[in-house]
């Protein structure tokens, strides 16, 4: 299984992690797929579960997070992949299996989130990891999952989904978390697991989907989530888990990929989802 992927805009490479240590990265000028799973000298990956990616544009490197509290970077000059599960001092994140991160390109953090309500800030430049657990005012996260997160680079927001329904947003500068669960009138999300979370650059809105079919959009500016499971005529998408979703801003449209070989796009300007997939198609 292939859980998470990334792009390298710098040196235009795909960079993808799973199931039993799979590590690898595709160049689409040649067509090839490298295996980069013997880089981590000493064998700290070994065979563990890597769940997500992330691209720091600034240095150049890819973070991931997975199974097992592993936590690391890789990096393409060098070719070596770097263990930086021991950053966090005291052990906080210890074995907690990691689920999600994403990358603040405004000051080059990288955020992580996952079991047991592990969130946490790691700065490379001093190679330490912050635990961000106390910033949720009256512990709305608690011990909930994180499984994604994403940047909002024009407020310099963090938001993340996870399980029981949760949705929420981090704000470095006053360094607090906010709940957004109830931005849902008629509670429409409830406490279904929400299973990633993506930002779109051109329109200003956070979309996120979860199980059950689950679909929205968030717009901070109003503070409202829209509920968006009846863009899919036809109803192709249903009561089927949406894992993932990207943001393709040159195109400005919304990739959802999820169970039963669920994929396909959603167009803000017409607000209606369109199934991909062909009959009988090879990724069903």
């Amino acid at each position: 299984y292939i859980y998470g992927v990334t792009y390298d805009s710098n040196d235009n490479l795909v960079y993808f992690g799973g199931y039993n240590g799979l590590f690898g990265v595709y160049n689409r000028t040649s067509n090839t797929a490298e295996n980069l799973n013997t880089t981590d000298t000493g064998n700290w990956i070994g065979t563990t579960i890597i769940y997500d990616l992330t691209y720091d544009s600034n240095k150049s490197l890819i973070y991931f997070v997975g199974y097992n509290g592993l936590f690391g970077s890789y990096n393409r000059t060098s070719n070596s992949s770097e263990n930086l599960n021991t950053t966090d001092t005291g052990n906080w994140i210890g074995t907690t299996i990691l689920r999600g991160l994403t990358y603040d390109s405004n000051k080059s953090f990288v955020y992580l989130g996952g079991d047991s309500g592990v969130f946490s800030l790691y700065n490379r430049t001093s190679n330490s990891t912050e635990d961000l657990r106390g910033t949720d005012t009256g512990n709305w996260i608690g011990t909930t999952a994180i499984y994604d997160l994403t940047y909002d680079s024009n407020k310099s927001l963090v938001y993340l989904v996870g399980s029981s329904g949760k949705f929420g947003v981090y704000n470095r500068t006053s360094n607090s978390s906010e709940d957004l669960s109830g931005t849902d009138s008629g509670n429409w999300i409830g406490g279904t697991v929400l299973r990633s979370v993506n930002y779109d650059s051109n329109n200003k809105l956070i979309y996120f989907t979860g199980s059950s079919g689950l679909f929205g959009s968030y717009n901070r500016t109003s503070n409202t989530t829209e509920d968006l499971r009846g863009t899919d005529q036809g109803n192709w998408i249903g009561t089927n888990v949406l894992y993932g979703l990207t943001y393709d801003s040159s195109n400005k449209l919304t990739y959802l990929a999820g169970a039963s070989g669920i994929f396909g796009i959603y167009n803000r300007t017409s607000n209606s989802t369109e199934d991909l997939n062909l009959p009988n198609d090879w990724v069903r």
